[in-house]
């Protein structure tokens, strides 16, 4: 019997290994960055737009959920999750085009990934959720407004215990999509800008790092780094009431326009004025941002 029972073992590890290798799922691992436990954000204006792991869990039983990774190259994904390619959402800049790509676009990568127009999208990435909160602020743009970013991206999924796999699933059969141009709604240009400084209606906010904001920034900005100032250490939220303590400064009956270098950093900013704080007025993210300011023949500030 002695000799019978560690043959027995070495079976049933052998028969679970090939098991989670024939799922193609790797077992899950410790991130890099030590994550406290996942947890809802108390006190939020929208509640729903920021998930943790258990609630993406649950939303993932749900029909007519989408769940969407946005990392530019993901090594890993989470168990059915699709990937979308950004650089097919985004597009070049052209003077002072706006980077997000047309309504047509969007309705042909959107449909073509199965995602119609009352799809709840969940975004996430493995980049402190830097380019999920992208997608969110333009999905705004084209009018798709339920769309949730999970907190702390593939970081979060991994620290939480849960499995990944090595390729993302199938999208679902195509669909169509109709988009609506919301986009003057969240992104503000260089004319807008340009009105808003020395404008007491309007507060400018700079995300960038220090050194940027050193070699020069739009006049009258107020100044906030990220990611330091806005996120964890891990890439998660802080909380409502850090966010409140943080920009008590600024006068909650003003115009909003956040920018950084391109409009992916200020996107985040953007989120927390519009969803943690529930801010009152306009928050525009300016997306040409300081690529685009134009700065050889404008105002800047040194």
């Amino acid at each position: 019997m002695k000799k019978v029972l560690p043959f027995v073992v070495v079976c049933v590890v052998a028969l679970v290994i090939g098991w989670f290798v024939g799922q193609n799922v790797r077992m899950p691992r410790k991130s890099t960055v030590p994550m406290a436990p996942p947890r809802t954000i108390t006190g939020m204006h929208n509640p729903d737009v920021v998930v943790d792991v258990n609630q993406l869990k649950d939303l993932m039983r749900q029909d007519n959920v989408v769940v969407v990774d946005f990392s530019p190259e993901p090594s890993v994904y989470i168990p059915g999750a699709i990937w979308i390619d950004r650089t097919s959402l985004f597009r070049q800049f052209e003077g002072d085009q706006m980077s997000i790509a047309t309504l047509d676009t969007h309705e042909r990568v959107l449909g073509g990934h199965g995602i119609g127009n009352d799809t709840t999208i969940v975004v996430y990435d493995d980049s402190g959720n830097l380019w999920s909160v992208r997608a969110l602020w333009q999905l705004r743009g084209i009018g798709h407004h339920d769309v949730r970013v999970l907190n702390g991206g593939t970081n979060a999924w991994q620290a939480a215990g849960e499995a990944v796999v090595d390729r993302p699933a199938n999208p679902g059969p195509a669909v169509t999509y109709r988009a609506v141009n919301r986009v003057a709604s969240v992104r503000a240009d260089l004319r807008d800008v340009l009105d808003a400084t020395n404008n007491p209606n309007w507060t400018i906010v700079d995300i960038r790092t220090q050194g940027e904001w050193d070699a020069g920034r739009v006049p009258g900005s107020v100044q906030f780094t990220y990611p330091s100032d806005v996120l964890n250490a891990d890439g998660s939220f802080k909380t409502v009431a850090e966010y409140e303590a943080m920009f008590s400064h600024i006068p909650r009956n003003t115009n909003l326009i956040v920018y950084c270098l391109g409009g992916i950093r200020s996107s985040t900013t953007y989120l927390i004025f519009m969803d943690f704080l529930g801010w009152e007025h306009r928050v525009l993210n300016y997306d040409g941002s300081w690529w685009n300011y134009d700065w050889a023949n404008v105002p800047v500030e040194r």
